[in-house]
């Protein structure tokens, strides 16, 4: 829910207070191994949630990141793009953060 959405964008802001720049790409692959997810879990949720394809994730990419994570933890299979629901979700996060 929009909870669990707002809790990721606060792990976000605790680690990269400037919420137009990327976290850390290293610091982000730390905070998605915390899940326990197995690699390939974690390269595929990587995959989705870098829309860019740009090596590190925006507040809006971690945030899809960490949510799909949750959904995988959850017993839910990975989808093979990332949902538009999802990423409207994210958008609707991150201008809660920024308000």
């Amino acid at each position: 829910g929009p909870e669990e959405l707002d809790m990721y964008a606060n792990i976000f802001r605790g680690i990269e207070p400037d919420l137009n720049q990327p976290m850390d790409a290293q610091v982000a692959r730390e905070q998605l191994e915390r899940s326990g997810l197995p690699m390939e879990d974690l390269i595929q949720i990587w995959t989705l949630s870098d829309t860019d394809r740009d090596g590190c994730l925006v507040l809006a990419e971690f945030v899809c990141a960490m949510a799909l994570a949750g959904q995988r933890l959850s017993g839910a299979a990975l989808p093979a793009s990332l949902p538009r629901q999802l990423v409207a979700a994210a958008s609707e996060a991150v201008a809660r953060g920024r308000g």
